[in-house]
């Protein structure tokens, strides 16, 4: 998103002054240069020129002036940027933004606390495009990557090691989380199918049509063809977490394993061979899955030693498949039906209709079993389900084409994939090297008092009291609370009052939950989104008061 205007908001410093000694803007290719500064609120000392300059000067703005909803930063730059984040200095931990919003226009990313080093020492650079809370669904382009008949795509733990394999080239990787990327030359440039990567991004394996599957051990520095696995028309492959444990796939033949980080390689002969597409391995080696052409799928929980059919998942024309760090959650899809799901180590299978039958040909999973990635080359974009297959989502933004390659992070931040025919993309909810939410959110708790003279009888509404509904989507469920009372204000003693308590997102009034505040007066709207700030409604049912509000409240994090 580039713009000539950009604007640091929502910034919480527990109540402190906000002390800062330099701020600078930052892109894909490092430092961006503003023109101009401008504060919404004047500094109580120091000047803003002192943000701009590598100095000692502070500049130190007034707690009760950042708390307010209207403070705001902003940056005005000679010609429209792609701003990645912000880079602060000042002296202290505890004169430093907990949190913070970037935003430009109408479009805001609630970022995590910065980590904080040391005085006067810029915090760590952003590692990553910022992907708006209102502009969901946001691929970038790799285009240092080429234009390819990408097939294979893969990520470490982390996602700062991505690997890409095309058809007619040599494979690609990048280790900085799409920032660069290089070619792999020293593996040749071979139909290259499916890749691997360890959850350090260490070891990296992948596999061609014709030839023998290729490992580096040393994140791609070294590569070294594993002609004890013997094979001809390779599909695809998988690695352990620790990088010991390695599976292919191929046509015609049976899955090879190596137990031993590629040492030594064994047929699985007991599988029997079949045209082989699809393998995958839990964290720890123990769990294989396999997906045959026309058959079943076969499950070992023995790092091989047994291998049994998984018949409640039927025989289809499966491709591609995945599991969960633990091994609990299985995906595979079929390329003329559509995906399947267990989420109980496969005692149970349910087809996810919702995501329709398509010609699927690759899918991933995060390392909680939470986010699901499944790419179909008929046409259709990728589909995305962040909730354990309850939801799915159309990543329309991608446009048609064959999408053949799909990888997701361990924590399911980082989504991968790959058009035959097109481009490498990338999709980031975060960015790793913000560490956490704000612990205390030091409006969260706050009184609504009810005054003023009683309004003219108007009759009583008849309600009924019901227990609210938990709001629990993905927009607005998390881990945050906010909590109060409804008190009527007199003297010497207020009185708590029973009443409806509303909660609604601040930037546009929707209405999020409510609730009744109890006897006591005491309310809470509990597991919410620290992405937003809301306001909170009291409303007098007996038409006494006149409703009350509290706005711009930030969640805390609940204990």
């Amino acid at each position: 998103m580039a713009s000539t205007t950009w604007q640091i908001r929502g910034v919480d410093t527990l109540g402190q002054d906000l002390v800062l000694s330099r701020i600078v803007p930052w892109g894909a290719l490092g430092a961006i240069t503003p023109t101009a500064i401008s504060s919404t609120f004047a500094p109580i000392s120091g000047a803003l020129a002192n943000l701009a300059v590598d100095s000692s000067a502070q500049c130190v703005f007034a707690g009760v002036d950042v708390q307010k909803p209207g403070f705001a930063i902003e940056f005005t730059f000679a010609q429209e940027v792609d701003v990645w984040g912000f880079r602060f200095a000042g002296p202290s931990a505890s004169t430093w933004p907990v949190q913070h919003a970037v935003a430009t226009g109408v479009l805001s990313a609630s970022l995590k606390r910065v980590q904080w080093l040391s005085d006067g020492v810029l915090s760590p650079a952003p590692s990553k495009a910022l992907v708006f809370t209102n502009e969901a669904g946001l691929w970038l382009e790799q285009p240092a990557a080429g234009s390819q008949n990408w097939f294979g795509c893969a990520a470490s733990a982390d996602g700062a090691t991505l690997f890409a394999t095309p058809y007619g080239s040599t494979t690609w990787l990048s280790r900085d989380g799409g920032l660069t990327w290089a070619a792999q030359t020293a593996a040749g440039s071979r139909n290259w199918r499916g890749c691997a990567v360890s959850a350090d991004g260490m070891t990296l394996l992948t596999v061609a049509v014709g030839g023998s599957p290729w490992l580096s051990k040393d994140g791609g520095q070294t590569w070294i063809a594993q002609t004890a696995a013997v094979g001809a028309d390779w599909m695809a492959c998988a690695v352990s977490a620790d990088g010991k444990t390695l599976i292919a796939t191929a046509y015609g033949t049976t899955p090879w394993l190596s137990k031993d980080a590629g040492q030594t390689w064994v047929a699985q002969s007991a599988m029997g061979s079949r045209n082989w597409f699809g393998c995958a391995i839990s964290a720890d080696g123990k769990t294989l899955l396999c997906a045959a052409q026309g058959h079943y799928l076969w499950l070992s929980k023995d790092a091989g030693a047994t291998w049994d059919t998984q018949n409640a998942a039927g025989s289809r024309f499966w491709r591609g498949c995945a599991v969960s760090a633990d091994g609990l959650t299985f995906f595979a899809v079929d390329s003329n039906g559509t995906p399947w799901l267990t989420i109980d180590a496969g005692s149970s299978w349910s087809a996810q209709t919702v995501a329709g039958t398509r010609n699927w040909y690759s899918c991933s999973v995060s390392a909680d079993g939470r986010t699901l990635l499944a790419a179909s080359e008929s046409g259709a974009p990728l589909w995305l389900s962040k909730d354990k297959g309850a939801t799915w989502s159309m990543q329309s933004s991608l446009g048609s084409g064959v999408w053949v390659g799909a990888a997701v992070s361990a924590d399911g931040l980082m989504l991968m994939t790959g058009k035959y025919g097109g481009g490498l993309y990338l999709s980031m909810d975060g960015d790793r090297i913000y560490t956490s939410f704000p612990v205390q959110g030091g409006v969260a708790h706050g009184v609504l008092f009810a005054t003023g003279t009683a309004l003219q009888a108007q009759g009583r509404t008849s309600t009924t009291c019901l227990d609210a509904r938990p709001f629990n989507d993905f927009e607005f469920g998390g881990n945050g609370q906010i909590y109060g009372t409804v008190e009527r204000q007199v003297t010497p003693a207020n009185v708590p009052l029973r009443r409806r308590v509303r909660l609604h997102r601040s930037r546009d009034g929707m209405l999020v939950r409510e609730t009744w505040s109890h006897t006591d007066g005491s309310y809470a709207f509990t597991h919410i989104s620290l992405n937003y700030e809301y306001d909170v409604i009291a409303w007098d049912h007996d038409m006494s008061y006149r409703s009350v509000i509290a706005n711009n409240l930030k969640p805390e994090v609940m204990p």
